[in-house]
């Protein structure tokens, strides 16, 4: 056994060679006064390696390092670089860095950088910073710079990705836009009619994060909503912004606006709005069920028939079962299916997406 006394001097010879290594390496500048100020004043420097980028040719050469100043104008030239060559990860990763410096500069620098940018991943950072500043502040004039610039851009994916900026401000921007419409700020009415199916979708997917983000349970946003799907002219458009529309505590004059879109010419707009209805208050769902089967008996898709059999299972649950089996006699090529929607809701199922999920196996195992 190694007594505690040898134990002892060999861990003191280890300590000592360890600190003649660090010695060696390091050399006694790397102690002298000043030395750590000196490596924090290093550490505020961004250091960046040419190493390959996608796209970029091996070298068999040792690759040099380049001392960067962490500025602005070099992270934005650097995030225009990243967006151009397709790297995910490290444009995200400028990005965030460029809106974090963009925050701490006079709003009116950005909105100068904001005026000369051509970059659409810039856009989009540069417009996430002034919402932040309007929500801040409450200055519509810079959502009005956005707002104009995304209408008037010649580029339909700048266009985009300055709408897409619009999900930094506070409140939703469709109820925030709404507010400013007599200042002359557009509103995403005018956004949705846009040429470019670019911008159409980024006026989707705001609309949908901001019903998802309240769970469906703010009236303002699904009052917008419906508005914006009125409003464009492009049914497909129309048809996906209703997919994400909940009722659940819409005024009367909202599933008013929502009825009469079951009877839109196109049956994808018409089948979603269906399925909108299905999620109406408990107090108003007799009354749509009741629009809801009379639209049924009339001649219309099977799109919006299958559509509309969902709304009233939701709408009513078991109460659906009689009123299920009246409408078999309206079109008999429809049997199977209302059959595994009543055969779904007698297996107890509490919760709608249950009984659908339920009715989806049913028709696999019929099939």
């Amino acid at each position: 056994m190694i007594s505690r006394r040898l134990r002892v001097a060999i861990g003191l010879g280890l300590a000592a060679l360890a600190l003649s290594l660090l010695a060696l390496r390091f050399g006694p500048e790397s102690f002298r006064p000043g030395a750590r100020d000196a490596d924090a004043h290093e550490r505020s420097r961004v250091w960046r390696s040419r190493a390959r980028m996608p796209g970029a040719t091996p070298s068999a050469s040792v690759v040099p390092i380049d001392q960067v100043e962490c500025t602005l104008d070099h992270l934005v030239a650097q995030l225009r670089e990243a967006s151009r060559l397709g790297s995910p990860a490290y444009t995200s990763y400028l990005f965030d860095l460029v809106t974090s410096l963009a925050r701490r500069l006079p709003v009116e620098r950005v909105l100068a950088m904001l005026e000369t940018e051509r970059d659409p991943t810039v856009l989009e950072a540069l417009g996430r910073v002034l919402c932040e500043y309007h929500a801040e502040t409450g200055n519509g004039a810079v959502l009005g710079r956005i707002l104009r610039r995304a209408r008037g851009d010649a580029d339909p994916l700048a266009r985009a990705a300055l709408v897409r900026s619009l999900r930094a401000t506070a409140e939703p921007a469709s109820v925030t836009l709404r507010a400013l419409e007599s200042n002359g700020v557009p509103t995403y009415d005018a956004l949705v009619r846009d040429r470019s199916p670019e911008v159409r979708r980024a006026v989707v997917d705001n609309i949908a994060q901001e019903i998802e983000s309240s769970s469906g349970h703010d009236p303002d946003t699904a009052r917008e909503a419906l508005r914006v799907a009125r409003a464009s002219s492009d049914a497909r458009t129309r048809a996906e912004i209703l997919e994400h529309v909940s009722l659940e505590h819409a005024s009367e004059a909202d599933l008013s606006s929502a009825s009469a879109l079951i009877h839109d010419e196109a049956p994808d707009v018409a089948a979603a709005a269906a399925r909108a209805l299905g999620t109406v208050p408990a107090e108003r769902a007799s009354d749509a069920a009741f629009d809801l089967v009379r639209l049924y008996r009339e001649p219309i898709s099977r799109a919006v028939r299958s559509a509309i059999l969902a709304a009233v299972v939701q709408l009513r649950f078991a109460g659906a079962i009689p009123v299920l089996e009246s409408l078999v006699p309206v079109d008999p090529s429809m049997s199977a299916e209302i059959s595994a929607w009543i055969a779904a809701i007698r297996t107890g199922y509490q919760l709608f997406d249950e009984i659908a999920r339920e009715k989806a196996r049913l028709e696999r195992s019929a099939s």
